[in-house]
């Protein structure tokens, strides 16, 4: 797993415990599938990159990873699989691509108190991470 910043690098044990647990889960199928190594870009941050952020990333909640080298059907089937096995519950989902002005990503969010509710999610195994 690499890092964009080393300020990331050493808040990332900072981070919500769950996604914690998603980003070393995909860390994992990433290599289990020869993808690129996982880059994180952004974890916590207290200044708001955009006018109408919500601040999850501020609380540990949030992080974003690079999508560089992966191929669109990868990409799609990775956001896919997440939001199948690590459901957020209500009109959110926990991994979702976009551009908000810094460049293509993926945005992995876990939601306040409570718990992820685990969903069904074929073609990845449990918590040994991602197998096509």
């Amino acid at each position: 797993m690499r890092f964009k910043k080393e300020k990331d690098r050493q808040l990332f044990w900072e981070l919500d415990i769950r996604l914690r647990y998603i980003l070393i889960w995909l860390e994992y199928g990433f290599k289990l599938n020869n993808l690129p190594e996982l880059k994180i870009t952004s974890t916590i941050r207290k200044k708001k990159l955009i006018k109408n952020e919500s601040g999850i990333h501020a609380c540990g909640r949030a992080a974003d990873i690079s999508i560089k080298g992966l191929s669109e059907e990868d990409i799609k089937w990775i956001v896919k699989s997440i939001n199948k096995k690590f459901v957020y519950g209500g009109k959110y989902n926990t991994a979702l691509r976009h551009d908000v002005g810094f460049g293509d990503h993926i945005h992995l969010q876990v939601p306040p108190q409570g718990e992820l509710l685990w969903g069904q999610c074929p073609g990845w195994i449990c918590w040994n991470g991602l197998i096509k």
